[in-house]
Order: structure tokens, then C-alpha cells, then sequence
């Protein structure tokens, strides 16, 4: 996906308007969402709400015999800029390699589910 310097370039802005979630086309099925539903995608680390975008690009994978679906979120969003919004990093570690301070790997366990609630009202039970 676009980095910084691009997602604050107004004509790939204007393609992408906020931040979303791909999910795999078989997903929508298990969790009950369709394209451009609000989703919640949540880590042990913290919870951010986007748009659902199904698509074929994310394909599930049998991973000793159970079927495990990746979700890719773009990471560019931020507090300022022409992209603002909840960005994926909020979700990730942000542990740096000891040897040569790059970032992690950008992979963690994350829940997708479809927003019933606004994230807002969540803690006070709806």
C-alpha cells in the first residue's frame, strides 16, 4: 500500500477516503458483514472501527487443517494530514528489531466483527 508521502498526496487520497479492512470474499459469510459495513477490528493491543472491503486478494489458509483468514489494513492513516483516521498501527506492536531497530514484522491475532455500537458508546454498554 501507499506510505506516508503518498496517502498525503491528494489524488491517491481521493481514491481511498478513509480507512478500510480487506477481508476475504468468504468471510462476509461467517461474520455477517458486506462490502462498506462498519467493522471493529480488534488486538489484545486496541480496537479501531473502518470499513469492510471484500475482496479476492485475501484469500483464507488451511493452516493444520483449520481454515485462517488474513485481514490487510492500510497503515498510512494518522492524527493529521489529507489521510486522517484510525490507522492499523494502533493495533500492531511496536516493537523494533534489537539488532537494527527496523520495525516488526506488521502481524498479530486481530477479531473482525460487525459494529453493532460505535466504538464511543462500547464501554458504557451500549
Amino acid at each position: 500500500m501507499l506510505g506516508y508521502d503518498h496517502a498525503q498526496h491528494p489524488v491517491p487520497q481521493r481514491a481511498r477516503q478513509e480507512p478500510f479492512v480487506e477481508i476475504s470474499s468468504s468471510s462476509p459469510r461467517k461474520i455477517g458483514v458486506r462490502g462498506g459495513d462498519r467493522v471493529r477490528v480488534s488486538t489484545t493491543r486496541a480496537a479501531i472501527e473502518v470499513k469492510a472491503m471484500v475482496t479476492k486478494r485475501a484469500q483464507p489458509l488451511m493452516i493444520n487443517g483449520v481454515e485462517t483468514h488474513m485481514i490487510w489494513l492500510p497503515y498510512n492513516w494518522g492524527f493529521k494530514g489529507l489521510s486522517t483516521g484510525p490507522s492499523g498501527n494502533y493495533l500492531t506492536i511496536d516493537a523494533l528489531d534489537p539488532n537494527v531497530q527496523e520495525q516488526e514484522f506488521k502481524a498479530c491475532l486481530a477479531n473482525v466483527e460487525r459494529v453493532r455500537v460505535p466504538l464511543r458508546y462500547a464501554a458504557y454498554g451500549g
